[in-house]
């Protein structure tokens, strides 16, 4: 596997600045953790870095993001074909994953979604030794999703991005538990195929 340079621009983090301003130069971003985070929260992310799956009828998915009813809708829409299931039921937004992150940036929000890519696919090969899977960071100037599927059934692409785009909006798989609102929604389609 190819190494990737991931680049964090710290100049649009702006509390972090705030803080390395009143402290000074030599302030690191583990200083800065020190003095901002706390444990559960960082708990927390180990659930988004490393999170858990649900195996269900030989394709594998993202728990937090499985639902067996929206599953059976993707299955009646795309047939047989798990890896575009997978494709579309495991894709992320990651800016809806933390509210007010656009004030960050697109490119930090894309460093994010990369890092998170990378450990999703060192995660998926130990835990999953005999398959292959393709992991996925993709943007535009909005948003950063990331996603993934196995690589060694057939996928048909063209249609996850087809379902992407529906009416020139996102497509959202609910998650299982209800979430608070985010501070800026997203236009959304239906969660459900149509």
């Amino acid at each position: 596997m190819e190494t990737q340079h991931l680049s964090l621009n710290t100049d649009k983090m702006s509390d972090f600045q705030q803080w390395k301003q009143i402290n000074g130069d030599d302030f690191s971003l583990w200083d800065y953790l020190a003095g901002v985070s706390n444990i559960e929260v960082a708990l927390a992310f180990t659930k988004v870095f490393l999170p858990d799956f649900v195996e269900h009828e030989g394709g594998i998915f993202l728990s937090e993001a499985f639902n067996l009813e929206i599953y059976e809708q993707w299955k009646a829409q795309l047939g047989d074909n798990i890896a575009s299931i997978e494709q579309v039921m495991n894709h992320q937004h990651i800016d809806d994953l933390l509210p007010g992150s656009e004030s960050a940036g697109i490119d930090n929000l894309f460093y994010l979604g990369q890092v998170i890519q990378q450990m999703w696919e060192n995660h998926l090969k130990s835990l999953y030794p005999k398959y292959s899977f393709e992991v996925s960071c993709t943007r535009d100037e909005y948003t950063v999703v990331v996603t993934f599927h196995h690589s060694n059934l057939q996928s048909s692409d063209k249609r996850y991005e087809e379902i992407l785009s529906l009416g020139g909006q996102s497509v959202i798989i609910p998650k299982v538990k209800d979430s608070q609102p985010k501070s800026k929604p997203r236009d959304r389609t239906s969660s459900s195929p149509h």
